[in-house]
């Protein structure tokens, strides 16, 4: 749960509530100056600290057990043209961090470094084993390449390019199945703003990319395309043969090659009023 408030010269964040099993937390950010305060867009959590995001200002580091910030991460230094925020760890002192920007961060002990290579990184993902993705664009700007992190390096996965139509790419969602694909909701620029293009499966193990989105092509269906609407946003599994996404068009369930959709039709709520 991530919300924000605004009162008369200072931003109040409420930062998120945990449930444990006999106890319920409340997280509540510190005040910031009138002239600093900003809207609240994404939130992530690394071991022992939450990183909530706002438009404007920058990051702040939260611990779990703490009451306020203990830092802020402003984005004049780190966040220049941030739009998104994916984090994925390691163990709990060695954290990798991409804001679809140029360049990734890294977390190591007490202390952030730029890494990689100098491309825009779009997100990071750790594999169910432990070991820690980058997928960024590569020498061409209209792809999507993807590269295992050790240490400090970075080993491009061989073979794998990924690419919607239009140019510079982006992904809305990026995590591994629990067969160990990876799924990502693809975009792509269209204008000025960016436009959905279904999901990409990529095999890393077989080095191969499947892409699945609505089609009325016969053609498509026949070849095994599977009808995901374009507008695909996140992604959960309940297993490896049920999968449901959030979409523009409703809550849709993948289940032995059908997909249905949950919409305003169905009584749920629209995302219009």
């Amino acid at each position: 749960v991530a919300l924000a408030s605004i009162v008369v010269g200072v931003a109040l964040l409420v930062v998120a509530i945990f449930l444990g099993r006999d106890s319920m937390s409340l997280l509540i950010g510190e005040a910031v100056p009138s002239e600093e305060h900003d809207r609240i867009v994404a939130l992530a959590a690394a071991p022992g600290e939450l990183l909530l995001a706002t438009r404007h200002v920058g990051i702040a580091r939260v611990p779990t057990r703490a009451v306020r910030p203990t830092s802020w991460l402003r984005r004049q230094v780190m966040f220049d043209q941030a739009r998104s925020l994916s984090v994925a760890c390691a163990r709990r002192d060695d954290c990798w961090i991409s804001v679809g920007a140029r360049r990734a961060w890294h977390w190591r002990d007490d202390r952030f470094t730029p890494g990689g290579p100098d491309q825009v990184v779009l997100a990071m993902v750790r594999h169910p084993g432990g070991g820690i993705y980058a997928l960024h664009r590569g020498s061409r700007d209209d792809e999507i390449e993807v590269s295992r992190i050790q240490g400090e390096t970075w080993e491009p996965v061989p073979g794998i390019q990924i690419k919607p139509p239009g140019k510079t790419p982006a992904v809305s969602f990026a995590h591994f199945a629990p067969g160990g694909q990876l799924w990502l909701g693809l975009q792509y620029q269209d204008g000025d703003e960016l436009a959905p293009w279904g999901v990409a499966v990529v095999d890393l193990s077989a080095a191969t990319v499947t892409y699945h989105h609505a089609t009325s092509r016969a053609r498509d269906r026949k070849a095994g395309q599977l009808p995901v609407p374009l507008g695909a946003n996140d992604i959960a599994f309940v297993s490896d043969r049920e999968i449901w996404f959030a979409t523009s068009q409703g809550a849709a369930r993948m289940a032995a090659g059908r997909v249905d959709v949950w919409s305003e039709r169905d009584n749920l709520p629209s995302d219009l009023f």
